[in-house]
């Protein structure tokens, strides 16, 4: 069982978003501290800071549940290739938040962006762009920080398994018409 908070978010999350609903049942879900005070992906895991699960809402919670489904759904992680982690994830996380934003409240804190760039254009676009990533305090970043992070594997071969079910989950989505449209385009 999973913490009640956590639970509350993935049955929002479930009635709002069921794909992204499904990709987060297809990880391990494990709440720990972090260096990013909100949550990580690995891949095969979606990490929780416990600061940010306590200081948090259910909609929150499912929104950065969410969040951290979509890395996975666009396979982020694998794509970052050669490109500097925060710019990568930043950019990442302002594509994904802009497809979310048509089925969640998007937390005033979340990294935005109203255009239809790629995450490739907005990396290129944005060079020069650093903060430290940790935020003032503990609980959520502050406006303009990276609000998660995209973790190393602890396991790479538990990361491929997990890539291939969520591969799975996103064609069924497809097949029987539930996908929204921005996972269409990512496949």
């Amino acid at each position: 069982m999973l913490d009640p908070k956590l639970d509350a978010a993935l049955e929002l999350l479930q009635r709002t978003d069921g794909l992204l609903a499904s990709v987060c049942y297809s990880l391990t879900l494990e709440v720990r501290p972090l260096p990013i005070p909100t949550m990580a992906t690995t891949g095969d895991k979606i990490l929780i800071d416990p600061d940010f699960l306590a200081a948090s809402d259910t909609p929150t919670l499912a929104f950065a549940l969410a969040h951290e489904a979509s890395h996975l759904v666009f396979d982020h992680p694998a794509r970052k290739r050669h490109r500097e982690q925060q710019r990568w994830n930043m950019a990442c996380d302002r594509v994904i938040n802009r497809h979310l934003a048509a089925a969640h409240t998007v937390p005033k804190w979340a990294l935005t962006d109203s255009g239809t760039a790629d995450e490739e254009t907005l990396y290129e676009s944005e060079p020069n762009q650093r903060t430290n990533g940790l935020g003032e305090g503990r609980g959520k970043p502050r406006p303009g920080e990276p609000q998660c992070s995209m973790l190393s594997p602890e396991d790479a071969t538990a990361a491929d398994a997990v890539a291939g079910r969520i591969r799975a989950v996103v064609e069924a989505a497809i097949k029987a018409g539930t996908a929204p449209s921005w996972a269409k385009q990512s496949f």
